[in-house]
């Protein structure tokens, strides 16, 4: 809703919030899913941002540049106070069955008026030392200390976890002084919401966010649906005047000769964990509006478990056996995979575009996808986040590290379009974001694993037997087994939940932060390397011994919007043919319009852009792969429909196969292998097919069959 000046008068303040207060069936429809009027709400959040000058506030929300504000507005109302000497203490922010419908009495506080109301609620302030709460009647206060603004978020969000079961009154208050506060305030509100909405108390929640100077609200946000009617009736009334700042006409978009393409590649992100692909739990909702705006894939697998084979997939549109990936003899360092470097010859996706004109760059995290092994070649800008050292207490990398400096580059512009490549690994182990996204999916769990980092080694003792669950605090040489129950298994996925929670966001803070004329001409994917096995099949990670390619690994995200100038009619917003990543490639230059000449020979994946415009029928017999090699053991899996056959190979022995049905048995748990003997064979043969390839196919350095892989 649109900014309106009130007359400046004391009472036509507290006739606004008397009337949001006690105005029950108001009359006109309520927008947003927080409480209607009348509506008694589970939480409410009274939120100031102190210092905040409502003329550089409604500015910015005309610009874009408090997005989360906006959508609370969105829901809600905004409107520009211009009373003076209104505080929170003159008025009563809730519905009549919280503070009364009428303004508190003079001497009073708020929080008085609520307990005398109703001493059930529980009346909270998360505020510095020095701040007014100190004399309010709170049940908690939980002191600041004067600490930044996301030390404030961190303690609100704990808060709130600690009393989700609670009818509760929060008053938070953060530094909003100037344009960068404002920008820090506007991101917590973000993540207030983030994890309201893991709380289950979205829909149960009312927020207000007022702001000002010296104690003065002379703004207010508020998701209330009642701000629309009451704010709509003042607009009528002639003692209230009105001036609407429509959006500045210099945002209107401007035409590049190509579109930008926004690439990110989550490490670790397996497909069922996010909402968009049934997960109950509302994890990805950034990422799930992308979906809904543009083409989600149903059934896309990854090239290999883990990242190297998976990247080079990805950026050469060919699978890691073709480009002799599973070459031990030219390792670059001693590990239980092959990591062989992708020959010079290779042409990546980022040589490619940068040959069509973009400029390119690349923000990676992983020791796997670095310089060494050739993924800086075609990037103007390179660079890898990588954090050294032990990862059991320490994320492997975090978006802030390079959030910045994308956003630098991006405004950077020269006139032509970027290609910016991004490998978050947030939910990579040891699955730990800020405390403020943790807390609201792990509760107030307490058990062994709480005070353990998560190292590789820890993960991997993880396992089952007859008892159940146990794993291996010690050295494995040890021989001792602790006990787990479910409880610590859930602990272990709902940390993943909570990293893939962290990772949504940023890719929303992202997409803000570009803002809609970028966005306009901007195609932006998302995908993951690979997954992650949380328990599934008794183990956890993804690069286990012997490797594993089941659906929690294999099965990976493919999330693509682009501007319809580009895209053009989407007839099939999901896509159910089985598809691999090595198809992005393809994809993305048939999308902006790579000449045929100017691409690489030999890709082994194909473009499906038909597909999506509905110009080509999906192809539900198409026979996908996926391969990895690792502990002297070849994995192969091969799928055509619902039919997935996995072949794992030792040297000198017959392979073990097994064929599922993902129809009927998604999880994997019933082999059919000799029963569907038939179905078994034809899908060996289909792999020996594709583990062969024509030999103008092969890169250089795979041409002359070296490599453990060449012996099965």
């Amino acid at each position: 809703m649109d900014p309106v000046d009130l007359a400046p008068t004391r009472g036509t303040l507290l006739a606004l919030l008397v009337a949001l207060g006690g105005c029950g069936g108001s009359g006109e429809p309520v927008r947003g899913t927080a409480p209607g009027p009348g509506e008694a709400p589970r939480t409410l959040l009274l939120i100031e941002w102190t210092g905040a000058e409502p003329e550089l506030v409604g500015s910015m929300l005309a610009e874009g540049e408090l997005p989360n504000l906006r959508r609370l507005v969105a829901e809600g109302g905004y409107a520009e106070l211009a009373t003076e000497g209104a505080r929170w203490s003159d008025v009563p922010w809730a519905d009549a069955t919280m503070a009364g419908q009428s303004a508190v009495p003079p001497g009073d506080s708020f929080f008085e008026s609520l307990k005398r109301t109703d001493p059930s609620i529980k009346r909270v302030a998360v505020d510095g030392g020095q701040g007014s709460a100190r004399d309010w009647d709170l049940d908690l206060l939980v002191d600041t200390g004067g600490g930044s603004n996301a030390w404030v978020t961190e303690k609100a969000v704990v808060c709130l976890s600690d009393l989700a079961e609670e009818r509760t009154t929060a008053f938070i208050r953060y530094r909003a002084s100037g344009r960068e506060r404002l920008q820090e305030s506007d991101e917590a509100l973000r993540t207030l919401r983030t994890a309201l909405r893991i709380l289950g108390l979205r829909d149960e929640t009312r927020i207000y966010v007022g702001g000002g100077s010296k104690d003065e609200m002379r703004f207010l946000a508020t998701n209330d649906g009642g701000v629309a009617s009451v704010v709509a009736r003042m607009r009528e009334s002639e003692a209230a005047s009105s001036s609407v700042r429509e959006r500045p006409d210099g945002t209107k978009t401007t035409a590049l000769s190509l579109p930008n393409i926004l690439l990110i590649v989550v490490d670790t992100l397996r497909a069922d964990r996010l909402s968009a692909y049934g997960y109950p739990k509302p994890t990805t909702p950034n990422i799930d509006a992308l979906a809904a705006r543009g083409v989600r894939f149903e059934a896309a697998s990854a090239p290999s478990c883990w990242t190297l084979p998976s990247f080079a997939s990805i950026l050469t549109g060919k699978h890691a056996r073709t480009l002799g990936l599973f070459d031990e003899e030219r390792q670059v360092v001693r590990f239980p995979y092959p990591n062989p470097p992708l020959d010079a010859r290779e042409t990546l996706l980022s040589e490619v575009l940068q040959g069509a004109n973009y400029r390119t760059a690349a923000f990676f995290t992983g020791r796997f996808n670095d310089v060494e092994y050739g993924f800086a070649r075609g990037f103007d800008c390179y660079r890898n986040c990588r954090r050294a050292g032990d990862h059991s207490f320490r994320a492997k990398c975090s978006f802030p590290e390079f959030l910045s400096d994308l956003m630098a580059w991006t405004a950077a512009s020269d006139g032509r379009p970027f290609f910016a490549m991004l490998n978050p690994a947030d939910v990579h182990r040891p699955y730990l974001p800020p405390i403020e996204y943790r807390k609201p999916h792990v509760g107030t769990y307490e058990g062994p694993l709480a005070t353990i980092g998560l190292s590789r080694n820890l993960l991997l003792s993880i396992g089952s037997d007859i008892d159940g669950w146990y794993f291996a605090p010690g050295s494995p040489s040890d021989g001792v087994r602790r006990r787990l129950d479910q409880r610590d298994i859930d602990y272990l996925r709902n940390r993943y939940d909570a990293a893939l929670t962290y990772t949504d966001d940023y890719v929303g803070l992202i997409l803000d932060r570009l803002g809609d004329e970028i966005l306009s001409n901007t195609i932006v994917v998302v995908i993951g390397d690979h997954g992650e096995s949380l328990g599934d099949h008794g183990v956890f990670l993804h690069n286990t011994s012997p490797p594993r390619l089941y659906e929690e690994i294999c099965h990976v995200p493919w999330i693509m919007s682009a501007p319809a100038q580009w895209l053009g009619p989407v007839r099939r917003p999901v896509v159910r043919e089985p598809v691999m990543l090595v198809d992005l490639m393809p994809t993305l230059l048939d999308l902006v319009g790579v000449p045929v000449e100017d691409r690489p020979r030999g890709m082994q994946g194909r473009s499906l852009l038909g597909v999506i415009r509905g110009e080509e029928e999906e192809d539900p017999d198409r026979i996908v792969l996926s391969e990895a090699v690792g502990y002297g053991r070849l994995v192969s899996m091969v799928r055509q429909g619902d039919w997935k056959l996995i072949s794992t190979s030792w040297k000198g022995r017959s392979p073990r196969l097994e064929l599922y049905d993902l129809g009927s048995d998604p999880g994997e748990t019933k082999n059919l292998a000799r029963r569907e003997r038939a179905k078994t064979e034809h899908l060996l043969e289909e792999l020996d097919r594709l583990r062969h390839p024509p030999r103008s196919l092969l890169s250089p350095a795979s041409a002359g069959d070296r490599g453990l892989a060449a012996s099965w």
